[in-house]
């Protein structure tokens, strides 16, 4: 498996799949938010849906976005925005 990072707007990105964050209490990142934007709300939905906490190392899957240029998400959970650590992230990307 190939794994590339890209550094551009979300709102353009085609990939396909996409990492983002989530903070506890199922609070979007900056970028999870705009690719919520670009996907009509799908991960708000679908985190209010499930029983994700945030907690750091919590994943979604989102098998099927509804755009072409994108066709899967993971969210991962990085536990409490103010108390985002280098290990905390480590355990989020490590999960992912």
């Amino acid at each position: 498996m190939d794994y590339q990072v890209k550094s551009e707007f979300v709102e353009n990105l085609e990939a396909p799949c996409l990492v983002v964050g989530f903070f506890a209490k199922r609070k979007l990142t900056p970028t999870a938010e705009a690719l919520d934007a670009r996907l009509g709300g799908l991960l708000e939905r679908l985190l209010k849906r499930d029983d994700l906490s945030g907690k750091p190392g919590d994943v979604l899957v989102i098998g099927n976005t509804g755009i072409d240029a994108i066709e899967r998400v993971i969210a991962v959970g990085l536990g409490k925005k103010d108390e985002l650590t280098v290990e905390s992230y480590r355990k989020a990307l490590a999960a992912a």
